[in-house]
């Protein structure tokens, strides 16, 4: 058969992989909504960088395809568009 030749990387973002306990408590503590304070929003993306940045799997991949992550600076928040 012909098949790519395809390198499978099983990367866990799930809160229980944070290493945070009070970050990882917060998180689990909101509510399943599509509306969340602002706060919430950030500190859930922030958690999902951070959870994504410590996976073994993750720094694999990166190493494997000669990647590196290169930190943006955080967007300014339009004032008139924020709860």
């Amino acid at each position: 058969m012909r098949v790519p030749d395809a390198e499978i990387y099983a990367i866990d973002v799930s809160f229980p992989m944070l290493k945070d306990k009070a970050e990882r408590d917060y998180l689990n503590q909101q509510p399943t909504s599509f509306v969340l304070p602002a706060e919430a929003v950030d500190r859930l993306r922030a958690a999902a960088g951070t959870i994504l940045m410590d996976s073994p799997e993750f720094k694999r991949l990166l190493k494997d395809v000669g990647a590196r992550v290169v930190s943006a600076p955080p967007a300014k928040r339009n004032p008139a568009t924020a709860n």
